[in-house]
């Protein structure tokens, strides 16, 4: 898993997870479930335009894998499972 967050942040992708991160930030919740956090990563795309990129990047890939998100004070912890 490390060698896939590692791939988004030596990309140009780490500006959309960078952004993706922010909204989520604002959202009301602090433990998201899966498919809250695939509604959220849907909203995103289509808000900033990345339909097409949704399916194939390395972004995509990671908010596949990713089951939890927990916010707690100003950091994020995600719970990943891999199948």
């Amino acid at each position: 898993m490390s060698e896939l967050l590692q791939a988004v942040l030596a990309s140009d992708e780490k500006n959309d997870l960078r952004s993706l991160m922010s909204e989520l930030r604002l959202c009301k919740k602090r433990y998201l479930l899966r498919n809250d956090i695939l509604n959220l990563y849907e909203d995103f795309c289509t808000k900033h335009q990345k339909n097409a990129h949704q399916q194939s990047s390395h972004l995509s890939k990671l908010i596949y894998y990713t089951q939890e998100i927990i916010q707690e004070d100003s950091n994020l912890c995600l719970l990943f499972v891999l199948k």
